[in-house]
């Protein structure tokens, strides 16, 4: 099997030389029912410290995977920070999927004025970001933090020091390819707006809080996981 035909997982557990990991009935399913391995068959084990390691399967009555070599030293991905509106369920699972394939280490649900959905299944979000790790290679999963105000937003930025850029619907704001290229030496954090996006009262709240920097997409208005894979990928691919 090549490398890029072997499977790759999750888990918690630590990664060493003969490590016995145990994997999750989901996971046993996949291996077993989905892709049918068998016996001595070969999955890549990741947890996000201890790099990326080759495992065999040691029984297929009670799943269990042994390690047996390192094959990718754990690298440190550079912290990008996203703000993200609470969406519809479907469009919330292309945005998380997508900010987990291009890097994002921190993901913070953000509550606004027009805010219409105020609940969160956790359990799912951190399911997708799991599977988007294993599809990208990813060596670790973004942190999944608790649910945010504005006002929260705000302070963390002023105590951490960080600039955030927040994708304003408005014509009149500068580029955010323009204030990416004069400051690469920046953590940049990104807040997208939920549909309707951010009312006047928040606006000025943001445009005239320390740090916080207004920009605009383009010509067009675009959905928040639009808005979040364009100022994304932008920003990843440029390697600022």
């Amino acid at each position: 099997m090549s490398y890029k035909r072997i499977p790759r997982l999750y888990t918690p557990c630590k990664l060493v030389v003969e490590a016995k990991v145990s994997i999750s009935k989901n996971d046993t399913n996949y291996l077993v029912r989905v892709l049918r391995l068998k016996q001595y068959d070969k999955v890549f084990l990741f947890n996000g410290l201890d790099g990326e390691w080759k495992a065999e399967i040691s029984s297929i009555k009670q799943p269990e995977l042994i390690c047996i070599e390192k094959t990718k030293e754990q690298s440190i991905t550079p912290t990008t920070i996203l703000f993200f509106p609470i969406i519809k369920s479907k469009n919330l699972r292309f945005l998380i999927e997508k900010a987990t394939e291009l890097g994002v280490t921190d993901l913070y649900p953000t509550i606004t004025e027009f805010t219409n959905i105020r609940t969160l299944n956790k359990n799912k979000l951190l399911s997708y970001m799991k599977e988007s790790s294993e599809l990208s290679e990813r060596l670790d999963l973004p942190n999944l933090h608790e649910v945010m105000s504005l006002k929260d937003i705000v302070e963390k930025i002023e105590k951490d020091g960080n600039v955030l850029l927040f994708c304003d619907e408005s014509r009149d704001k500068i580029p955010i390819k323009v204030i990416l290229d004069k400051c690469k030496s920046n953590i940049f954090s990104f807040l997208v707006g939920p549909e309707g996006g951010f009312s006047d009262s928040e606006r000025k709240y943001l445009q005239s809080s320390k740090g916080v920097q207004a920009v605009q997409l383009g010509k067009r208005i675009l959905r928040a996981e639009t808005a979040a894979l364009a100022v994304l990928s932008l920003y990843k691919l440029g390697e600022y």
